[in-house]
């Protein structure tokens, strides 16, 4: 049976309890302890507010260790978040609205002005992050097949799919990444993408959040983001290819070991910048998609004199090994893939015509890409 990832953060929590699981962009430190009890002090106060097993609620919030207490507390309540596609402003939350069964907002600060600001919302009770409650929380048993999460893909080629994620996709998830960023040290993680927080919350491992605004990329300084890295004793750095721009412009950080990038292309001229000026860096490119996270991932060191001359070429992109979970085919010259963790159809069932191809009780997701 697969694992639930919050039954993984339990244990992390049991082994790592005074350990720093997140750094906030504040720069304050908060334990895996302290995350725990923070979610549970939300998940006691929001069942005395009401909600409940299989009610799902709409979650804006920053990066920070209240949205992860936030989603721990509801998986804890077997309740369903539901993750807004943080690109489209206020028309990705009224697509999510519309696209789920939304209960109720849970938000912060000025993200509570969501519900002033839709009408959708008006009626629906707000559930903000608590620090402590006097209440407890209800003991919810969870089938590995409920719903744990539901997010949305960026609408850049059409509408935007609604894709549910069950616990089980979520324990797969973590299965397929896990080995990928298992260390034999102590590492220090600075994680630009939130899936990845989840599964150093489960490994066990320490995140440092970013300390600047991801929707305005272009106002952050290298110079920051290598202060950043080193006020921070940073390891190693999972950070988007614009991001890894920023990291190519920063004077030689010696405690960096490994930078992790994906999420867009990852240009050969790029990976050897990093390696040149960060010696002895080593890159690893990681290749997926919202609906298979990961595919496939290259190590940069092992990228032969002909495979570099091939993409400089024009040959494309090398892509390395695709994960051991995965299956793999190319299709009239695209990248089709299956597993455990990959999304075998959307909340809109119709939106599944064009992506998924299915050969028996197999469910591939055909990725656009050309391979």
């Amino acid at each position: 049976m697969p694992v639930n990832l919050l039954d993984l953060f339990s244990a992390a929590v049991d082994a790592h309890g005074g350990k720093v699981a997140l750094v906030e962009a504040t720069g304050r430190e908060v334990t895996f302890n302290e995350l725990a009890k923070r979610a549970e002090a939300c998940a006691a106060h929001w069942a005395s507010q009401g909600l409940k097993k299989g009610d799902q609620v709409l979650v804006a919030m920053p990066v920070s260790a209240n949205l992860y207490a936030s989603l721990a507390a509801c998986w804890s309540l077997g309740v369903t978040a539901i993750l807004p596609e943080p690109s489209m402003g206020l028309a990705g939350l009224r697509h999510a609205i519309s696209a789920t069964e939304c209960k109720g907002l849970v938000a912060y600060g000025g993200y509570q002005w969501i519900k002033v600001l839709l009408p959708q919302l008006w009626l629906k009770p707000l559930f903000k992050p608590v620090l402590s409650s006097r209440d407890s929380a209800p003991k919810v048993t969870t089938s590995v097949d409920q719903v744990a999460l539901i997010s949305f893909t960026s609408g850049s080629t059409g509408s935007p799919k609604s894709i549910a994620r069950s616990h089980a996709f979520l324990a797969a998830q973590y299965k397929a990444i896990a080995p990928l960023l298992a260390s034999d040290r102590e590492e220090i993680d600075l994680v630009a993408f939130p899936v990845f927080v989840l599964i150093n919350l489960a490994a066990g491992r320490t995140s440092v959040l970013p300390n600047w605004n991801v929707k305005k990329l272009e106002a952050l300084a290298p110079e920051s983001l290598e202060q950043w890295i080193t006020a921070q004793g940073i390891t190693r750095a999972l950070l988007p290819p614009s991001v890894c721009e920023k990291l190519a412009q920063t004077s030689a950080l010696p405690q960096l070991t490994t930078v992790f990038t994906g999420g867009g292309p990852v240009f050969l001229d790029l990976a050897e910048r990093l390696q040149k000026i960060h010696k002895p860096l080593r890159v690893v490119a990681v290749y997926g998609s919202t609906e298979a996270e990961p595919i496939s991932h290259i190590d940069y060191s092992n990228v032969t004199k002909a495979d570099k001359l091939a993409m400089r070429n024009g040959g494309g992109l090398l892509a390395g090994h695709p994960m051991p979970e995965v299956q793999l085919r190319i299709v009239d010259d695209e990248i089709l893939v299956a597993g455990e963790h990959v999304n075998q159809g959307y909340l809109d069932s119709s939106q599944d015509i064009e992506t998924k191809l299915r050969d028996g009780k197999t469910v591939y997701h055909r990725t656009g890409d050309a391979g």
